[in-house]
């Protein structure tokens, strides 16, 4: 069940409040409350205070799953849940141009990972509590020759709520430049540059620290009439070694390749 509802408190004031409440056979109720409050400080500022808490339970995989050799569930397994808290200023610099810094922090309990079950096999566990926070930017370029630019920039920390040490696993930076132009009426084309920082091992794993990488993205669509466009996509174009870290290395010490150039072809129906 989901009850939310929105008090327009005065003429540059809004707030909003809201719950989710869940019911689980096995996990029994869940009830979650967000909030907001934003206020337009001026015609082209605005602030934002934004609260929530989310719930998810185990999947039947993570809890039962018993004839994997490599993995084994848990049925003790807890909910996970977090609290997120957010504030936001939108800068509209002219009629072009946007700016957005958030500020964010999060508490995520029973966090489900992976852990060392024996020599040659993983268990599903709760983890510690962690705290998440950090600083995002994002500025956004609108042209009149029909093009957009967007970037980001992300700066995050994640830490054990008990010690504050870092768990590792996790690029502390971030960011991405993305840029679409539309040409001939028909013709769109968009690039996007990922870059993603390097990664400092969990505690416990002696390997050295996961490399950081840069993708390129390539997208190249038209619009083949009012109802159907056709795009090819090429994912990592210059065909880079991306990886994300492993658990401790057991069984892949280097680590898990997330796959290397992909060329797609895609037919849209629009309105079908």
């Amino acid at each position: 069940m989901l009850l939310q509802d929105r008090w327009h408190i005065a003429a540059d004031f809004d707030a909003t409040l809201g719950v989710r409440i869940d019911d689980y056979g096995h996990f029994g109720t869940s009830t979650n409350p967000r909030a907001s409050l934003v206020w337009q400080a001026s015609h082209d500022t605005t602030l934002k205070f934004l609260y929530g808490r989310a719930f998810r339970a185990p999947s039947f995989v993570e809890r039962y799953i018993i004839n994997n050799p490599v993995i084994l569930g848990q049925p003790t397994l807890k909910p996970e849940t977090i609290d997120s808290f957010d504030i936001s200023l939108i800068k509209r610099i002219n009629f072009s141009t946007r700016l957005q810094v958030n500020l964010f922090r999060s508490q995520l309990t029973d966090f489900v990972e992976t852990a060392q079950n024996n020599a040659t096999q993983l268990i599903f566990i709760n983890g510690e509590k962690r705290d998440n926070y950090g600083l995002e930017i994002e500025y956004e370029r609108e042209f009149q020759f029909d093009g957009k630019l967007v970037a980001n920039y992300a700066h995050q920390k994640v830490e054990s709520d008990a010690t504050g040490a870092s768990l590792g696993k996790y690029p502390h930076n971030n960011g991405s430049v993305r840029f679409t132009h539309g040409f001939e009426n028909q013709w769109r084309y968009s690039i996007i540059w990922n870059w993603v920082s390097s990664r400092a091992r969990a505690p416990g794993d002696f390997r050295e620290k996961l490399e950081g990488y840069h993708t390129a993205d390539i997208t190249l669509s038209r619009m083949l009439n009012n109802e159907s466009s056709l795009s090819l996509l090429i994912k990592n174009v210059a065909n880079a070694d991306l990886r994300e870290p492993s658990t401790l290395g057991i069984f892949l010490p280097n680590d898990l390749p997330t796959g290397k150039r992909l060329a797609l072809l895609e037919l849209k129906l629009h309105d079908f």
